[in-house]
């Protein structure tokens, strides 16, 4: 007896023939070698590859090893036509091989060119014009791309099925691998490669600079203490520094030096540097990547979990993006609509939500680092040009700050995208190897959300663009709250319900229905413009302002803090898994969009005031362990590279994935290692650089009334 999934594969079956009154491998079967040998001589195809693709169908009826070896690197449809595969591409390598094998003295030189086919079959079988890309190992005198789109259409109307049955199938497109480009052919990416090893190079001088200071540093003081065994001599502008194998540490400052006429020379040699050296050092691969991977005790006030919130966050969205990729890349998409449909799903197909988290965190450092270095409880006495000026400070602060590792990686998506685009078997999923060399300026001004997706390059990007806008707004009414605090506040309130409104009514005149399946299906409307996200960035200010007033030390009820977890966990869970198995209406899908960001914010803000007030039991540990504090350090950059990360990697495969739940998982880990790796790589050689010589150059140095909980000025840049 034949078990149930055989006679349902029996039944399905039966219907297709019924419904296509053909075999559905006839319907899709659009190459036949032995085609040509019927074809006239005076026909459409040229003579040189006429002639060549003859002796190609001869040497296949041959059985010789090269014509077997290019029929079979010739795509053609497989047994997953109707679970979403679209791609017949063969191998291009295999192709390739043949001209690299010096045994196959008889094979013509061969080329691969990929034809993209819409396929139209029946209404039950092809509801709507199926694209596909196939593959074509052919000889070289066949390579022109009008050629192989004549050879394609004839090849297609020569296998078109004999049973009465009609089927459309056109060729609108063919590529040529490789294209035209080049890297070393493009002015732009010879700019990029030349600043690349400037980097290279100052990274090199500024480690053996620090490497030969230090080592005179160590060799000319240790006399002075002679008795004293000394673990530890750092040197720099101010201070010299000894960690003895005492119980303290031992600090002889640069004043006491000047005051030896016997210890000048040390003072001259060791402790003065020019500024040019410290400009190189800067560089030093020995400070930055001590700095990087420093983990300190934690410094009263400061808000550890913020860490925990990075990490977690950046990989909730590497996840998403990777299901995403691998869904485009997989050679049965249909695959995706059983994992929509799978309840645990339901927290890769909402991450939109993990964003909401980053502009909270933003909101929320802004606010809390700017009011903790000011005396709020007094009137504010500096002029207005004078608040003006440090505004504009700060922004011009923040810009230099995170510009040269977003411009860095935004090169890098430009030239590789357009090498993938020239040189990979697959169609490009976005538009940046088009709009990257074109409005590439609209990234460095940080206004890429402001025009259409199929404009944006480096879409993902546009979280730094929102992010951006909000911190120009959020700081003015920092400023104007040190004046007029009402009005500060007022004007916050006004612009979240204005948010609020505006992303309602936007949602509730395009009838919009936010569904698992299409989760940007307004993403020039609703998902990348900033007055639909302002809610999550101003409950972070909110949070911001609270902590700097209360200090963290905020006292509850064991009562209050069991509902606050309960709401706020149940909230999580419900924005997450809201859509699940439902279709909601115009008027309630338009309040879910307007508000679910905001919510999750306010639940976000929840989870960091308990932890920060001493109520986060395992979960504040985990938020704010050490081991996190590097990876929280790389978010950024990590962020900036992951995509272009994940694109190389599928761009770079001679075929699709057949996808599985277990192999999705495998990648979603390795890309966030990966890209993690990567983004401490770019930290280190770029970021950080920058932030020391943006220390030395350019400080801003604030009045800092309560100094021993401020915390660094580098935390004000939340990434």
């Amino acid at each position: 007896m034949l078990a149930p999934p055989v006679l349902l594969s029996l039944v399905v079956a039966a219907s297709l023939t019924t419904l296509a009154g053909a075999d559905l491998g006839a319907l899709l079967h659009v190459w036949d070698p032995a085609a040509p040998l019927a074809w006239p001589d005076a026909g459409p195809v040229a003579p040189d590859c006429l002639r060549q693709m003859r002796r190609l169908a001869l040497a296949l009826n041959a059985a010789q090893p090269w014509a077997e070896k290019m029929y079979d690197s010739t795509g053609r449809s497989n047994s997953r036509f109707m679970f979403g595969s679209e791609y017949w591409l063969g191998s291009r390598l295999e192709c390739e091989l043949i001209n690299r094998d010096k045994s196959e003295t008889l094979a013509p030189r061969t080329v691969f060119r990929i034809a993209t086919l819409l396929v139209n079959l029946t209404q039950e079988l092809t509801p709507r014009p199926r694209k596909v890309s196939l593959g074509l190992c052919l000889p070289a005198e066949c390579g022109a791309l009008s050629q192989v789109k004549q050879l394609t259409q004839l090849m297609i109307a020569h296998t078109a099925p004999r049973q009465g049955l009609t089927r459309d199938i056109q060729v609108p497109r063919v590529r040529s691998l490789p294209g035209d480009y080049t890297l070393f052919g493009d002015p732009g990416f010879i700019i990029f490669f030349v600043l690349c090893l400037a980097i290279l190079t100052l990274t090199v001088i500024g480690t053996a600079i620090d490497l030969y200071q230090v080592s005179r540093c160590k060799t000319r003081v240790e006399p002075f203490r002679p008795d004293e065994k000394c673990k530890k001599g750092e040197c720099n502008a101010n201070t010299l520094g000894y960690t003895a194998q005492g119980p303290a540490p031992i600090e002889i400052s640069a004043e006491e030096l000047k005051c030896n006429s016997k210890k000048k020379s040390l003072l001259k040699n060791f402790i003065t540097q020019s500024r040019a050296l410290e400009v190189l050092t800067a560089f030093s691969l020995k400070q930055n990547v001590r700095r990087f991977f420093s983990v300190k005790e934690k410094s009263e006030g400061s808000l550890t979990t913020v860490h925990g919130f990075r990490v977690f966050s950046l990989t909730w969205v590497i996840a998403c993006h990777t299901c995403l990729y691998t869904f485009k890349f997989s050679d049965n998409q249909a695959f995706r609509t059983l994992v929509e449909k799978d309840f645990l799903f339901q927290s890769i197909s909402n991450g939109n939500f993990s964003v909401d988290t980053f502009f909270f965190i933003s909101g929320t450092l802004i606010a809390y680092v700017f009011l903790r270095s000011r005396d709020t409880k007094k009137p504010c006495t500096e002029s207005v040009g004078r608040s003006v000026y440090t505004y504009v400070c700060y922004f011009v602060y923040r810009f230099i700050r995170l510009t040269p590792p977003y411009v860095v990686a935004l090169a890098l998506i430009s030239f590789s995208t357009q090498w993938q685009a020239s040189h990979s078997v697959f169609d490009p999923p976005t538009w940046d190897h088009l709009t990257c060399p074109k409005v590439w300026w609209r990234n460095f001004l940080y206004i890429n959300t402001l025009f259409p997706v199929q404009q944006m390059c480096m879409i993902w990007s546009w979280y730094l663009a929102a992010d951006t806008q909000f911190y120009v707004v959020g700081t003015a009414l920092l400023f104007i709250y040190l004046r007029r605090p009402r009005v500060a506040v007022s004007l916050a309130g006004v612009l979240l319900l204005a948010s609020w409104a505006v992303t309602g009514t936007i949602s509730y005149s395009l009838k919009h229905q936010p569904s698992i399946e299409q989760p940007f299906e307004v993403f020039d409307d609703l998902y990348d413009k900033p007055w639909t996200r302002f809610g999550p960035y101003l409950v972070g200010m909110g949070i911001g302002w609270f902590l700097s007033e209360t200090n963290g030390a905020v006292k509850m009820s064991r009562i209050v803090v069991c509902v606050g977890w309960t709401l706020a966990l149940s909230t999580n869970f419900g924005l997450v898994h809201a859509l699940y198995g439902r279709l909601l209406g115009t008027a309630a899908s338009a309040a879910y969009v307007a508000l679910s960001h905001t919510l999750w914010a306010a639940t976000v803000a929840w989870i960091l005031v308990a932890c920060t007030a001493g109520h986060g039991g395992w979960v504040a540990r985990i938020l704010s362990a050490k081991m996190l504090v590097p990876f929280s350090r790389a978010t950024y950059c990590a962020y900036l590279v992951h995509a272009g990360i994940i694109q190389w990697v599928y761009f770079n495969m001679d075929a699709p994935l057949i996808m599985n739940r277990d192999l999705v998982i495998q990648l979603i880990f390795g890309f966030v290692l990966t890209s993690f790796f990567a983004g401490i790589v770019l930290s280190i050689l770029v970021e950080a650089p920058v932030t020391r010589l943006l220390s030395l150059l350019l400080p801003i140095r604030e009045k800092t009334p309560k100094p021993t909980n401020a915390m660094p000025c580098t935390c004000t840049e939340t990434h």
